[in-house]
Formats: C-alpha cells, sequence, structure tokens
C-alpha cells in the first residue's frame, strides 16, 4: 500500500506533542513517515521532538526553521512530502491506532483527491463534543479542517494548492481551493481524531473579541476569487452566511456593542454587495448533515436581522460593553 506523509507544525508544544506523536506511532498501519517542523519554538519543543528522531529514525524525520507561523510551515510541509498521500495534525492533538489505516484504505481504494472524516473536541477529563460526516455534499463545507482528513499530494502540488497567509481561516482558503479543482472527494463516517481543547491556541485567543488584525471579510474575498463558478449555488450561499454568524457570535461575544454593530454592519454589507443571501430553508436536505442546533442558530440570527432587532440583540449578548 501507498505510504502518507503526516506533518506536524511545532510551536511551544513540549508538553502537548509526546501525546500526539505517541498516539502515530501507536498505529495499526505502520505505512506512514512523519514529518515533525519546529516553527522556532522557544520552549523545549525541538529538544522532545529530537528525542523521537533519534529513537524512531526510519519513521520519523525533524526539521527545524525560524518562526513563520503555521500556513509557510505547512506549506513547507507539502513542498517536503515526497509520498502520494499526506495528513495534517495539530501538536496538541492525538489520533485513535486505526486513524491511518482508515483514511490511507479508502483513499487508496476510491482514488480520491481527499477523504474526509470526523473528531472529536476533547479536554483532559471529557468529550466535548463529536462530529460524524454523513454521505452529502454539505459535510465537506460543515467539517473544514485541515485534519481529520487525507489529501492526495501529488494532485495538490500539480494545482498548486496551498495555505494562504490571511489573518483568518486560512484551513478555510486551503480546503475551498482544493474543492474549487475537484469534485472527487468523498467521506467516511468514522471519527479517529482527538481536537484537544486549548485554551492558549490562537483560536482561543486572538478570534475571542472583535481584533483590528483579523478580517473575515479578507477570507470571504479570498474565497470568492477562488469559487467564482459556484458562488451563486444556495450550498454556497449557505456557507458564507454561516460564517458571518459563526464569527459574529464567537468573536463579538466579548466585543463592545458598538463594535458589534460596526462590524455586523461590514459583514452584512459585503453580503448585500456580493448577492449572498440565506436560500436554505431549516428544512433543506441539502444541509441534512448540519447539526439542529446550528441550524436553529442561524435561522434565529436571521430572523432578528429580519425584524430589525439587531441592535436589541447587541445590548443584551455582547459582554465587552459593561456600561449597557
Amino acid at each position: 500500500m501507498e505510504k502518507v506523509t503526516i506533518i506536524i507544525p511545532v510551536y511551544n508544544a513540549e508538553k502537548t506533542v509526546s501525546k500526539c506523536i505517541d498516539s502515530i506511532l501507536n498505529q495499526t498501519n505502520k505505512n506512514y513517515q512523519v514529518l515533525l517542523i519546529n516553527d522556532g519554538s522557544k520552549d523545549n519543543s525541538l529538544k522532545v521532538i529530537k528525542e523521537y528522531e533519534k529513537k524512531y529514525p526510519k519513521q520519523i524525520k525533524v526539521i527545524s526553521k525560524e518562526n513563520e507561523g503555521v500556513v509557510a510551515t505547512r506549506n513547507l510541509g507539502i513542498e517536503l512530502c515526497n509520498t502520494k498521500y499526506i495528513m495534517f495534525i495539530d501538536n496538541d492533538d492525538y489520533i485513535d491506532k486505526d486513524y491511518v489505516d482508515k483514511f490511507l484504505s479508502a483513499i487508496v481504494e476510491r482514488k480520491d483527491k481527499m477523504v474526509l472524516g470526523g473528531y472529536r473536541r476533547t479536554t483532559k477529563d471529557k468529550i466535548l463534543c463529536e462530529v460524524t460526516p454523513q454521505n452529502d455534499l454539505w459535510s465537506k463545507y460543515r467539517i473544514i479542517t485541515p485534519w481529520a482528513r487525507i489529501y492526495d499530494c501529488d494532485f495538490l502540488k500539480k494545482e498548486k494548492i496551498k495555505y494562504k497567509p490571511i489573518s483568518i481561516g486560512e484551513d478555510i482558503y486551503f480546503n475551498m481551493s482544493l474543492y474549487a479543482k475537484t469534485d472527487n472527494i468523498s467521506s467516511i463516517p468514522y471519527i479517529g481524531y482527538n481536537w484537544f481543547y486549548n485554551t492558549e491556541s490562537v483560536s482561543n485567543t486572538t478570534h475571542k473579541g472583535l481584533n483590528k488584525v483579523v478580517s473575515l471579510i479578507e477570507l470571504l474575498n479570498e474565497v470568492k476569487k477562488i469559487n467564482k463558478k459556484k458562488n451563486e449555488d444556495p450550498l454556497i450561499q449557505y456557507f458564507y452566511y454561516k460564517q458571518v454568524v459563526w464569527y459574529l457570535l464567537y468573536s463579538g461575544r466579548k466585543a463592545t456593542k458598538e463594535e458589534f454593530l460596526q462590524e455586523y454592519q461590514n459583514l452584512n454589507n459585503w453580503l448585500k454587495e456580493n448577492n449572498i443571501k440565506l436560500r436554505l430553508p431549516f428544512t433543506s436536505t441539502k444541509i441534512k448533515s448540519e447539526t439542529i442546533k446550528t441550524k436553529l442558530i442561524i435561522s434565529i440570527f436571521h430572523w432578528i436581522e429580519k425584524l430589525h432587532l439587531m441592535k436589541l440583540f447587541a445590548s443584551v449578548y455582547c459582554g465587552g460593553d459593561k456600561n449597557v
């Protein structure tokens, strides 16, 4: 069977990277090689992964470079990959023992350009949630992470699909670039990736509060450029609208009312200018794999807009303005 290269960007992960690597070494399928790319860590991460390389020289290779961020690090991983298939794992996450076998077997058998799976959201003590893809078109838009999937690396290189240095959603841009190039994508109803809830990660710090250096519009514009042939699809429009709602609710929770309303206005203007609307109702079978909770949140947000209650909503929802 073909081998897969597993790319792990490593940055200040001395406390978590061992569990990540051990979960790979415990795989039932040994047709893999691990590329650990140290992205200028300031702790003992390099020392830890060098010890693994010394102990497992045939399976593990370490590259060390100056700090450039996860985008440049993953792109370097793609460039250095010398196997047909490639996977990405974050340095504080870990995988089930049959993870490689499930994905590698599926993509070899199906000859797809990408095969998608599910994941668990975990803490040290418990499972917060589980997400399983279904055999529908929406699953690939619902789960749009760099991990819990396997890619045809030859295809990525041929089509020059890379991560882009944008302020938010580099993984969304990467996967949407792939989706724009091929429909040869499938999913498996399998959960084997454990996404660890790290309170110090970028997604749990930088994106909380409406940070001026983070621009969702930048991401939306980039995705729109690469998705020209599909932008009128109601499914894609639902995706755009969902991104706007998610960003406002997640990042706007700790913003002031005024900040929230200004960002809402900016994003709403973008939607109008690009003729993006919520065209799929709650009951649409096209989004059947979406959770009821998420569909309900999006529907309620939409009705708040329709009833012109956004100012009232912001007054109640936003936590940054203590005087309201």
